[in-house]
């Protein structure tokens, strides 16, 4: 029953069909369908008991918790490479392997849980860094790049006040402190940053490219993010993953990532190459499918 209330609140922050939008659930239903979707989630049990350890002994359990818990649910496995999967898809080249060896992801893993709980100062900024490199942007910006954006003026303070935020960030407080109007924001949020990764996926099966959608993922991959919008899409397919995405989004840090995604959007070229009007999308629809159509028959 949670999960279809969850399924709910997801159809009614979605555009109306046929004119009609779907109302919105009562609000106490969506808090505790959120609250029982976190409580449920594996990941979080084993954060909540991580961030209780006080010694060097009950650490070093805990690295031996997370270890089984990786053995148990597999490590992060990161997303192919969209362009790389675009262009065997073109020459008829069977599609590459994923990034980074069952060891090293493995490891990863085991590191970022850590870090996730008790604070980048677990591990120390240069394997911090070079950790969040190896799972999310090792093709798109290397972890001397991400150590730089973090301190440089510019970008720095956001990016630093984020990750630091990160092992204090309690999902389900979150969630219990949220107002009603807290809880939609997110999900529009949630919605937007999963509709840019799902642009990857579309580049990746054969999506007419345009100046303005090559300039998007450009400053998507400066930033470091690909693969961590591309994880937020493929999980917001499942009803568990959408949950756990939108509560993410309580974070002020992902509002702010989508407001400076949307600032480019409208100050760059139409995505589509030509006016948003209904017109030009379905003229748009035909040349991908026509594009899809001929991978088929060659």
């Amino acid at each position: 029953m949670r999960f279809a209330v969850v399924d709910w609140f997801a159809d009614a922050g979605r555009p109306a069909l046929n004119g009609t939008p779907v109302p919105e659930p009562p609000d106490d239903a969506v808090r505790d369908a959120l609250t029982w979707v976190l409580e449920g989630d594996p990941f979080y049990s084993l954060l909540r008991g991580a961030r209780a350890a006080k010694t060097d002994e009950d650490r070093d359990e805990v690295y031996r918790v997370i270890d089984d818990f990786v053995e148990r649910h597999g490590a992060l496995e990161r997303p192919l490479d969209p362009a790389l999967v675009r262009s065997a898809l073109l020459a008829g080249d069977d599609l590459p392997d994923g990034a980074g060896t069952p060891d090293e992801l493995r490891s990863a893993t085991i590191q970022l849980t850590a870090a996730t709980a008790w604070g980048m100062d677990e591990l120390g900024p240069d394997l911090y860094f070079a950790v969040f490199a190896r799972l999310f942007s090792a093709e798109t910006i290397s972890a001397d790049s991400l150590a730089e954006l973090f301190e440089s003026p510019s970008g720095g303070p956001n990016l630093k006040a984020a990750m630091r935020a990160i092992a204090s960030y309690d999902p389900i407080e979150a969630v219990r402190r949220a107002t009603a109007d807290e809880l939609r924001a997110a999900r529009t949020v949630s919605d937007l940053l999963n509709g840019f990764g799902a642009f990857y996926f579309f580049h990746a099966l054969q999506m007419p490219d345009t100046p303005g959608l090559a300039r998007l993922r450009a400053e998507i991959d400066a930033l470091g993010m690909r693969d961590l919008l591309l994880m937020r899409a493929a999980h917001s397919l499942r009803t568990r993953g959408y949950a756990t995405g939108v509560v993410s989004c309580l974070d002020r840090s992902m509002a702010n990532l989508a407001g400076h995604l949307l600032r480019l959007v409208k100050e760059g070229p139409h995505l589509l190459g030509r006016p948003d009007t209904e017109h030009d999308a379905h003229a748009y629809l035909a040349e991908w499918i026509s594009a899809v159509e001929g991978l088929r028959r060659a």
